[in-house]
């Protein structure tokens, strides 16, 4: 058995673009720090995969931030790898219930890829200007990164978005661009308020490969594939390709659940 462990303090000045991330009233983490952690703690296993895939991701509970602006929240990822299999848990203290979960194969990724998949059909424009409503997309300036939406359908959904860097979060040692997956997340969501009647949140990953690590270093190109639409939750895949029409990263099995 062998393991990683790291821990993060979450205050303005560290983090500041975390206080654009406010739900109900509260500062809560968002999953796509959660998949950067992961992804950083699996690469202590894997420095040299060319893809790395965090699979079975799983919203236990909210995590919010607390006295953002003062001495703020520390977070623990814990990552242990047996018989090649990777546990990566997310928490706040010492044995407590992690908030996130993951898992991880070393050296193996899902078969297929999102890239040679054909385009949702019968898109219809976004009608609506007003994207950022403060409920559906609730998110601040710093997570406001859509740029276009080419339209919406129940096959699914299209848009450009910018990531982290266009979006000022800094140029630290990235090991996925966080800014870009939520802004897929965004899109999704505003997917899935067509299909579901309401805003809802995302709560599951089934897996997230990342092609090429760091920041996007321009516009990106997002795509929603529906799966599956329950009474109180819509499923979907969505992929995000660079300016030279390869791709970056993949989000497979999403679950996002309607919320209250």
């Amino acid at each position: 058995m062998k393991y990683f462990n790291a821990e993060y303090t979450l205050t303005a000045r560290s983090h500041p673009y975390l206080a654009d991330h406010e739900v109900g009233g509260a500062l809560v983490l968002p999953v796509v720090m959660a998949l950067e952690w992961f992804t950083h703690a699996a690469r202590e296993f894997t420095p040299d995969a060319d893809v790395l895939e965090i699979r079975a991701v799983k919203v236990y509970r909210k995590l919010v931030i607390e006295d953002f602006g003062g001495a703020g929240t520390t977070v623990r990822v814990a990552c242990a790898l047996s018989d090649q299999m990777l546990t990566l848990d997310l928490f706040t203290a010492p044995g407590r219930p992690p908030h996130y979960r993951a898992h991880g194969v070393l050296g193996h990724t899902r078969n297929g890829s999102l890239a040679g998949r054909e385009q949702p059909r019968d898109l219809v424009p976004w009608i609506d200007d007003e994207v950022y409503d403060g409920r559906t997309l609730f998110h601040g300036s710093s997570f406001q990164v859509l740029r276009s939406l080419t339209g919406f359908s129940s096959s699914g959904a299209a848009g450009t978005l910018v990531g982290s860097r266009s979006a000022g979060w800094g140029d630290a040692d990235w090991h996925t661009d966080p800014a870009m997956l939520d802004g897929g997340l965004q899109i999704a969501v505003l997917w899935a308020e067509l299909e579901l009647g309401g805003a809802s949140l995302p709560m599951a990953v089934g897996a997230c490969r990342v092609h090429r690590a760091g920041l996007a270093p321009g516009p990106v190109s997002c795509v929603v594939w529906a799966r599956q639409i329950h009474d109180v939750e819509a499923e979907c895949d969505i992929a995000f390709f660079d300016e030279d029409g390869a791709l970056r990263a993949e989000l497979f099995d999403v679950s996002l659940i309607l919320r209250p």
